[in-house]
């Protein structure tokens, strides 16, 4: 030990700051947090359209998807566990 610390006897030694247990805190925090799942939607509004080789494909918007996600398929923060969490964004990408 260093010259300038005091010897402490076993019983101040016990009871010393550095020897207690830390009491336990409560810390705010913000979580911001990324889920992913691929699942699949119906939709009713979309345009069938022909390219110059006959193929098929389905036009619809973004929105569309979007408010068929939200009206179909049941988000983590629409369980009451989560009821304070609050979105910040939602998108959805075609797979």
């Amino acid at each position: 030990m260093s010259g300038n610390t005091p010897l402490l006897s076993s019983t101040e030694e016990a009871k010393a700051p550095w020897n207690e247990d830390s009491k336990t805190i409560t810390v705010p925090v913000t979580i911001t947090l990324t889920l992913s799942k691929t699942v699949n939607v119906d939709i009713t509004n979309y345009n069938i359209q022909f390219d110059t080789r006959g193929n098929i494909s389905n036009d619809y918007s973004k929105e569309d998807l979007i408010e068929a996600v939200k009206n179909q398929i049941i988000l983590p923060q629409e369980d009451p566990k989560y009821k304070d969490w609050e979105v910040e964004d939602i998108e959805v990408t075609e797979e």
